[in-house]
């Protein structure tokens, strides 16, 4: 179904509040379709075209709605009351979230939670933002947080975890506005094969205190400063 509309039938409620009840003309553009057998215990079908194939899914705790059509689409009907509501939804969710670390989770045990993980248990939402507010503050011991990440990935992240932490993570952020024609050339060093962006933002901190060869690139445009500190690091790793 490339490029064509069909009638899509929907149960009224999240993203679909306030729509049209017998359904709405949607824009479908894919190929694959959800087999109503393997979406899990944690989504709910929530449209559904006439044809019988799911059209959109919500998970039952978050704020996550997935729809398989476009609803930004001039085609699409009421997509932009779609947006809105999903936008709606996740301010509710947030300020909900915050109310709840307001009301005392924040003092949370991170002993008590580091031994929910070394039993191999899933963290709620509250108990993930509580752990990370107190990793994010200064609290927890270098020997916590290093037992609270590998317990972590022993049992493996849930979406509600990785949710948490990253709600918390953006209360904590600094926003940053950049300059006009600024480049990100932040790496994580994590990807095992010795990737150059690690390089080239230490090579951008060494810059700040000595002078070397790389420094004049700072003073040019940004993409002639990346190639050029590409350059520097190949030859530094003898590239």
């Amino acid at each position: 179904m490339h490029g064509k509309t069909s009638k899509v039938r929907h149960n009224g409620e999240g993203i679909f509040k306030g729509l049209n009840s017998d359904g709405i003309e949607s824009t479908r553009y894919h190929s694959l379709t959800l087999d109503p057998d393997t979406i899990g215990d944690s989504l709910e079908v929530t449209a559904k075209s006439d044809d019988g194939m799911i059209m959109a899914v919500a998970h039952k705790k978050l704020p996550i709605h997935s729809v398989q059509f476009h609803p930004e689409s001039i085609a699409s009907e009421s997509g932009a009351q779609m947006i809105a509501n999903f936008l709606e939804l996740a301010a509710e969710f947030n300020n909900n979230s915050k109310k709840s670390l307001s009301a005392g989770d924040t003092k949370m045990n991170i002993k008590a939670i580091l031994n929910k993980l070394a039993d191999a248990q899933d963290l709620t939402m509250d108990e993930m933002r509580a752990a990370m507010n107190v990793i994010m503050s200064g609290e927890a011991t270098p020997s916590q947080i290093g037992a609270f990440l590998m317990g972590l990935r022993v049992k493996g992240e849930t979406v509600e975890e990785i949710a948490g932490a990253v709600s918390i993570l953006r209360e904590k952020m600094t926003r940053v506005d950049a300059p006009d024609n600024a480049i990100d050339i932040v790496g994580t060093g994590g990807d095992g094969v010795g990737g150059d962006l690690q390089y080239i933002n230490g090579c951008f901190h060494h810059c700040r205190r000595q002078r070397h060869a790389c420094c004049k690139a700072r003073q040019q445009s940004p993409l002639l400063a990346l190639r050029q500190l590409r350059s520097a690091a190949n030859a530094r790793r003898g590239a």
